[in-house]
């Protein structure tokens, strides 16, 4: 549940994000700070390699989730993508985008009941699986720029629940099914914190 705060937050977020942006890597990228990252392959490259003369002995792991929340009677829907650069039993370095659509929901009253369950199912789909495709698309820019090099030491994580009594349980088949074909690994909730807190924080405004 938003509390005021919150929807003022999104909303001004909302103001800055880059409209219907289909690949999320269009998007700058930045840090908790707000500094812009010019290239995040190379960023991210050179925050391990910085640790590792820091201290050979970490290990690392990379988070990647979406979450999304939407603004102003649903008429757009903001998106925060987040990549955890996380040392392993130290804590994590969150960098972040935030992107906006206004192609998901619909306020058309002039339709019965049946086809307007139907329309709300189907932009929750649409809304969900634009998290999804984000997060996968920062994982395969990833591995296509080499930073990517062990799926094992990478998890996507969907803020989606396996419940079949939760709302967010519409994607869960097509989504798992999807990245597993991928080879990536993937966590949904209650154990994917890069969506389900991380990006959860940035759409709500940091």
């Amino acid at each position: 549940m938003l509390n005021r705060q919150d929807e003022i937050n999104i909303i001004k977020n909302a103001k800055t994000a880059k409209l219907n942006v289909n690949n999320i890597m269009e998007s700058k990228f930045k840090k908790i700070d707000g500094k812009t990252i010019d290239n995040v392959a190379e960023y991210i490259k050179s925050y391990f390699k910085m640790k590792k003369e820091i201290n050979e002995g970490d290990e690392f792991e990379i988070f990647i989730g979406t979450d999304s929340q939407r603004v102003r009677h649903g008429k757009l829907t903001l998106y925060a993508t987040v990549i955890c650069l996380y040392t392993v039993g130290k804590g994590a370095h969150v960098i972040y985008t935030r992107v906006k659509r206004d192609d998901i929901f619909s306020n058309n009253k002039e339709i019965d009941k049946s086809k307007k369950t139907k329309k709300i199912n189907d932009s929750l789909f649409n809304r969900l699986w634009w998290e999804v495709e984000y997060t996968i698309q920062v994982a395969n820019y990833l591995k296509n720029e080499g930073v990517l090099i062990d799926n094992n030491v990478t998890q996507l994580h969907l803020d989606i629940s396996a419940n079949s009594e939760n709302k967010s349980n519409i994607v869960y088949k097509s989504a798992i099914g999807y990245i597993e074909s991928m080879g990536y690994n993937v966590r949904t909730k209650p154990f994917s914190p890069a969506s389900s807190y991380a990006a959860d924080m940035v759409v709500r405004g940091l």
